[in-house]
């Protein structure tokens, strides 16, 4: 990007970038308003109330940020004491919002982090937010991920919730075709929709418990630059 202000230790796009075209994994943005007003903690979980796109999270990536409010790092740190995953890059909060409370914000971050991997969640700080170390550190946070890619054969995805029914879009745009297995969590009857040419086509797919937990396993074929539809228990 050019012209502006460039900040230091400003890492989101380069976090959004490792998340997407690097990693294979969604993610939403959630502006510390939003976090603080519109997000609700239970159980391990941070849940966005939207009345259309309601969304829950597992774990929270923090980017590089030296100056946060009370009330946002309040709610991070109540999700990570319910059993919520946290990880900070690059830099850590360090000064409030909030005139002559900087020692709080630092005290907050220095319990999250000393917690480590505690009874509540997992805390990590990646100084240098490379794939690897991010991927371990997600890895490590979510041992059954929504949507698990053989690694180097990530996709551009996107899982969205329609009446309790699961609708995954998958884009390849690579410039070769794509076969490789797909783990999605939940024991689901999958059928593929092609958005090209509108025809409904079988998959091949199978369950397993992985950590406790149901999953489904799906051979995903994808023309090269070419799109496909995932659709649980369509009729």
């Amino acid at each position: 990007m050019r012209g502006g202000v460039i900040i230091p230790n400003t890492d989101y796009t380069h976090i959004s970038a490792l998340l997407t075209d690097t990693l294979g994994r969604d993610f939403t943005y959630l502006h510390p308003e939003v976090m603080s007003e519109k997000c609700r903690v239970e159980k391990g979980l941070l849940h966005l109330d939207n009345q259309v796109n309601k969304e829950t999270f597992r774990l929270l990536i923090v980017p590089g940020v030296k100056t946060i409010s009370l009330s946002t790092l309040r709610q991070i740190e109540s999700f990570f004491q319910s059993g919520g995953n946290v990880i900070f890059t690059t830099q850590l909060p360090e000064k409030s919002v909030e005139p002559g409370r900087d020692q709080e914000v630092k005290d907050k971050i220095a319990r999250i982090l000393a917690a480590g991997s505690s009874a509540s969640g997992k805390a990590f700080f990646i100084g240098k937010p490379a794939p690897d170390a991010l991927r371990a550190a997600i890895t490590e946070s979510c041992r059954v991920p929504d949507v698990a890619f053989e690694e180097g054969a990530e996709l551009n995805y996107i899982h969205k919730e329609l009446k309790d029914q699961s609708v995954y879009y998958f884009a390849n745009l690579k410039e070769k075709p794509y076969r490789a297995n797909v783990v999605l969590r939940g024991k689901l009857k999958p059928v593929l929709l092609d958005p090209h040419t509108g025809q409904q086509v079988k998959v091949t797919y199978k369950h397993k418990n992985v950590h406790g937990m149901e999953t489904t396993t799906v051979v995903l074929p994808i023309e090269k630059n070419s799109s496909i539809f995932l659709i649980d228990n369509i009729h």
